[in-house]
């Protein structure tokens, strides 16, 4: 009988601590936060959201890309340049950034990168720049 009554007492002890975990591993998931999602978005929608200011427009093609024809005001960091996170990581990551390369492929991956560092709102022109010249839309150089 004893032998019996120190079993259930360790299979007891056994089950209660495993479910302590479980509940304690849920209490830490439940506590993380979500990543923000970047935004795909047109170039007319891409056009909208700058004429409404309190964004930043940045471009990640080459320097020579950049330098053929870019978006007004846009900032230029070059997603093939080993600098890239380095120079991004100098940006406020609290405000709203507006990205995009030629054709959509380069910001596919940086959207991403981006909101891994911390950046809160990504908007990204998802057909690129191919996409605003498409549009009859103004570039600079």
């Amino acid at each position: 009988m004893k032998k019996i009554n120190i079993s259930l007492l360790l299979i007891s002890v056994f089950i209660f601590i495993n479910t302590q975990g479980i509940f304690a591993q849920g209490s830490v998931n439940s506590n993380l936060q979500a990543l923000p999602k970047p935004i795909d978005i047109s170039a007319m929608e891409f056009k909208n959201m700058i004429n409404g200011g309190d964004v930043v427009v940045l471009d990640v093609r080459t320097a020579r890309e950049f330098n053929a024809g870019h978006i007004k005001n846009a900032i230029n960091i070059d997603w093939y340049q080993s600098s890239f996170e380095n120079n991004a990581n100098k940006l406020d990551k609290n405000i709203t950034y507006l990205i995009y390369c030629r054709s959509g492929n380069r910001t596919s991956k940086t959207k991403y990168m981006l909101i891994g560092m911390g950046f809160k709102n990504i908007y990204n022109m998802h057909y690129g720049v191919n996409d605003w010249v498409k549009n009859k839309f103004e570039l600079v150089q």
